[in-house]
């Protein structure tokens, strides 16, 4: 998709900014996000869902914030101990993203927090973050570990910092209106356990969380 159809110019709306619990949602509903306060230098977010096989009905949250955005799957997570096993799993955060009219995406702070590990033998586990912004595609972070790999049962932290100026020129927001178009956020995870005494665990202990932190700057910077 080029970045001439990915997105539209649209007149300034109100600044969604709310906390809304997954059990409201569904796994396929759209809901707007309410609204509390325009704040003419705030992304505006709305028709916020979450959706993926990792992604239970009854769990998980959506937070949309003045530059930026927060979600959890709820439980997306295996624990594989059993030889063989394995287990694939995702959830994506899609919603409707207005840039105000003056202002221009910084950069693009993606960071998911979980608990994940693996024996060193006789398992395998992958897991990645991938984020996509009125059809820029950022960088996905990624990490792989196979049979004989140590990675040790801890809490992760997976983190990409983008600046935008390197993928789209500064004309794509600041010729006149606002910019709309649509927000992923995708977390993956794949364990495979393929030998005696071998596990491979993701997104146990603790809930998983996704931060997307998207500073704004004036035009006329």
């Amino acid at each position: 998709m080029s970045l001439t159809t990915a997105f539209c110019r649209v007149a300034i709306v109100p600044c969604f900014l709310s906390f809304v619990p997954f059990s409201a949602l569904g796994a396929e509903k759209n809901r707007s996000l309410p609204n509390e306060s325009f704040k003419p230098d705030a992304l505006q977010w709305s028709e916020a869902k979450l959706a993926g096989n990792g992604c239970p009905s009854d769990e998980g949250f959506i937070k949309a914030m003045k530059h930026g955005i927060e979600w959890s799957p709820g439980s997306l997570s295996f624990d594989l101990d059993s030889n063989p096993s394995s287990a694939s799993r995702f959830c994506r955060l899609t919603a409707k993203l207005v840039v105000p009219e003056g202002w221009k995406p910084e950069r693009i702070v993606a960071t998911a927090d979980f608990f994940a590990g693996k024996t060193r033998q006789g398992a395998t586990l992958a897991f990645s973050l991938f984020t996509r912004m009125l059809g820029i595609d950022l960088p996905q972070e990624e990490r792989s570990y196979m049979s004989g790999d140590v990675f040790d049962f801890a809490r992760v932290q997976l983190q990409g910092n983008t600046s935008l100026a390197d993928l789209a020129p500064a004309s794509m927001w600041c010729q006149g209106g606002a910019v709309e178009g649509l927000f992923q956020s995708t977390l993956s995870a794949i364990g495979q356990v393929t030998g005696e005494g071998g596990r491979s665990a993701f997104g146990t202990r603790a809930p998983v969380e996704v931060k997307i932190r998207i500073p704004l700057v004036s035009c006329s910077q």
